[in-house]
């Protein structure tokens, strides 16, 4: 992923494709959430898909992102989860529905938020439910030592994003941003059982990044009636940019409808 030290936000400079989205339309208003070292343009092409089919739509730039990956070294959980139920809290005042879908990183802070009365359905996209690495857990101890640490390369089996102006984000992060999403990753497990509201988790078999039974762990522990699983095939772990992205917008419009 090509390093882009991105403008704030709020800044006419940044990249456009990279900024928050917000498209208004009926009364079920939907949070997407972008992953670890991402932005927001991850989740643009789900954003506008929903958009079309009548939803508002609302994607945001997590903390520590979107500007350079030393800001990641001051955001705790803690602040992540924080920043998502203010979020959903904002969208919940002016819509009497409320959904979150998330990628990666962004897919637990969904599950994190599903587990407060606020929302009314929830879309797991990509979620890690096991540390990706046996390092991450002691990553903050490296912190004196290396102050970012770089993405591996992805593998040459993996395919590459098809949507590239919208591959935006950082090629490495602090390692104390990695210890931060490992407990993200144990607080997730925990607020699972936590969850009664409709869930649709997706997840790609051709994912390097996460855990094979990452979606096995969310459906067996959520207390949801209605909850689903889609496997793409071919995806890399962010299904977003995949050439599979439009079956899983499909699917996700279709269990919005049905949840709404």
């Amino acid at each position: 992923m090509q390093e882009v030290l991105l403008m704030r936000p709020d800044c006419p400079l940044g990249d456009e494709h990279a900024q928050p989205f917000y498209g208004k339309g009926g009364d079920h208003a939907v949070l997407l959430l972008h992953g670890f070292t991402g932005t927001p343009g991850h989740m643009r092409p789900l954003g506008e898909a929903l958009h079309r089919h009548g939803f508002t739509v609302q994607t945001v730039t997590l903390p520590g992102h979107g500007t350079r990956p030393e800001d990641m070294k001051k955001i705790t959980a803690q602040d992540y989860i924080a920043f998502t139920r203010a979020a959903v809290t904002e969208l919940r005042r002016v819509h009497s529905r409320v959904s979150a879908a998330g990628l990666s990183m962004g897919a637990l802070l969904a599950l994190i938020a599903a587990g407060d009365p606020g929302l009314d359905s929830v879309i797991s996209l990509s979620a890690p439910l096991r540390a990706p690495s046996v390092f991450m857990p002691i990553a903050g101890l490296l912190s004196p030592f290396v102050p970012i640490m770089k993405w591996r390369a992805r593998p040459q089996d993996e395919e590459t994003p098809v949507i590239k102006e919208y591959d935006y984000g950082y090629t490495g992060f602090p390692p104390r941003a990695a210890a931060e999403l490992y407990h993200l990753i144990r607080r997730t497990r925990h607020i699972l059982p936590l969850i009664h509201c409709p869930i649709l988790v997706i997840q790609s078999k051709a994912d390097k990044t996460i855990s094979p039974d990452s979606s096995d762990i969310i459906l067996k522990s959520v207390s949801s009636v209605k909850k689903s699983a889609v496997w793409l095939q071919n995806a890399p772990h962010v299904v977003t940019l995949s050439t599979e992205r439009d079956e899983a917008a499909k699917e996700i419009c279709m269990f919005l409808k049905e949840n709404g």
